[in-house]
């Protein structure tokens, strides 16, 4: 379980997602290829990573200029068809993914 806050002027939310350590683990390593290809300056397949009942919806691809990442998210704070949607998308680089990769690791090892 992690705990999902998100503001901008005039909203704000915050929710419960739920995640499974596999996927998170398969995640973590696609992250770290997705790192790897653009340090090396090659393509690298979009990757996905959904919430256990899709509350958070979060998918990274490359741009066109070398190192830079877009993220698209999604967020639905309550699962039924009625609750708000939020989307956003913004645009991150190569030095966001050391810190990105760590606290994978510290979700993943919660389990123990």
């Amino acid at each position: 379980m992690v705990w999902v806050e998100f503001s901008v002027p005039g909203l704000k939310t915050e929710f419960a997602a739920e995640f499974f350590v596999g996927q998170l683990e398969q995640f973590r390593k696609e992250v770290h290829g997705f790192q790897q290809a653009l340090k090396n300056g090659i393509k690298f397949k979009d990757i996905d990573l959904s919430s256990a009942f899709e509350q958070v919806t979060l998918k990274f691809h490359q741009l066109h200029f070398a190192g830079a990442v877009g993220v698209s998210m999604v967020l639905k704070p309550e699962d039924h068809a009625d609750s708000v949607t939020l989307e956003d998308s913004f645009d991150i680089d190569e030095s966001y993914f050391p810190e990105l990769l760590s606290g994978l690791e510290e979700i993943i090892s919660w389990q123990n």
